[in-house]
C-alpha cells in the first residue's frame, strides 16, 4: 500500500499511511466494496505498533462476544471488543484505522492518534512501563 517496507512497525510508518490514506484511496476502496477489510488490515498495523513500541497487548472478544459480534447487524460491534491494551487504556483500533479512511489521513492522522497515547504513556506516574 504505501510502496515503502513498514515491516519494523515504528510510529513513523504511520505517516506513510496517513498519506495514502486520501480521498482516491477511500473512493477506490468505496468502489470495491472493500471499506472493512481495509479498516481491518489497517487497524492490525496500528495495533501492532501500539504493541511494539508502547507495550500494548491485544484483546480479544470472549466465546460470548464473539457470537453476540456475529449475529449483529451492527457491523462494527467487534470493534467493541478486540481493541488494544495500553496501561489499562482500551485503545479501538479498529475504530480509528475507519475514522482515518472515512475522513482521509489528512483530516484524522493516525500518527497523531497514536501520540496522544504516546504522550499520555510518558506522561503517566508509571512511565509506561508494563
Amino acid at each position: 500500500m504505501t510502496g515503502v517496507d513498514i515491516s519494523d512497525h515504528r510510529p513513523e510508518n504511520l505517516r506513510l499511511i496517513d498519506a495514502v490514506l486520501d480521498e482516491r484511496f477511500r473512493a477506490t476502496i468505496e468502489k470495491r466494496g472493500e471499506i472493512e477489510s481495509a479498516s481491518i488490515n489497517t487497524g492490525t498495523y496500528v495495533g501492532e505498533v501500539f504493541v511494539q513500541n508502547l507495550a500494548g497487548r491485544w484483546h480479544y472478544p470472549s466465546w460470548f462476544q464473539a457470537i453476540r459480534a456475529s449475529i449483529s447487524r451492527d457491523r462494527y460491534r467487534a470493534e467493541r471488543y478486540c481493541y488494544v491494551l495500553v496501561a489499562d487504556e482500551k485503545v479501538y483500533v479498529f475504530r480509528a484505522a475507519r475514522e482515518a479512511i472515512n475522513k482521509t489521513g489528512a483530516v484524522f492522522s493516525l500518527y497523531e492518534f497514536y501520540q496522544g497515547y504516546a504522550r499520555r504513556t510518558r506522561d503517566s506516574p508509571t512511565g509506561g512501563s508494563s
